[in-house]
């Protein structure tokens, strides 16, 4: 008989503890913040690099963002606009450097240009002087591709806005 009430107040005690641990397990789950909450709280980390120019930063996170929360649906419709808008100001950033160096490559190209074509008249064109005027020839040519991409990268991205 001793060992029947031993029994079942161990049986009890153990059902106690695994109800405890049960209540435990369910509370800490229900306080952890869910995926659309922590998506959020990306989003604001988001937010505030790109408001503080940080576009680069702000793209890493919302790369970060897709992967880890790809249930974070309304953090990630609002992540979209921040991404095409750091894209955008990026394009503009970069467009507006290579249009100062383009303008200054082409400059020293003409001059370059302009000498050579005279010294070859004269007889007096160094093979160096030509090489250098090829070399501003191509270097003027690869910033005007690339020019031209950046302004069709915003061109496309305008676009794009104006879809969504």
């Amino acid at each position: 008989m001793e060992t029947t009430v031993k029994s079942t107040g161990s049986k009890r005690v153990m059902k106690q503890i695994l109800i405890s641990f049960a209540i435990l397990t369910v509370m800490m789950v229900s306080c952890r913040p869910s995926a659309e909450e922590r998506g959020e709280k990306m989003l604001r980390q988001i937010e505030s690099a790109y408001e503080q120019g940080q576009y680069d930063e702000a793209l890493v996170l919302i790369n970060s963002l897709r992967r880890d929360y790809p249930k974070a649906f309304n953090a990630r419709k609002k992540a979209l606009r921040i991404y095409q808008n750091a894209v955008l100001k990026k394009a503009q950033k970069d467009l507006a450097h290579t249009d100062t160096f383009l303008e200054r490559i082409n400059k020293e190209y003409e001059q370059a240009r302009i000498q050579a074509e005279a010294a070859k008249q004269v007889g007096t064109a160094t093979a160096q002087q030509l090489s250098d005027v090829t070399r501003l020839r191509i270097l003027r040519d690869s910033l005007q591709v690339r020019f031209d991409t950046q302004v069709a990268r915003i061109r496309f991205i305008h676009k794009k806005q104006k879809e969504n």
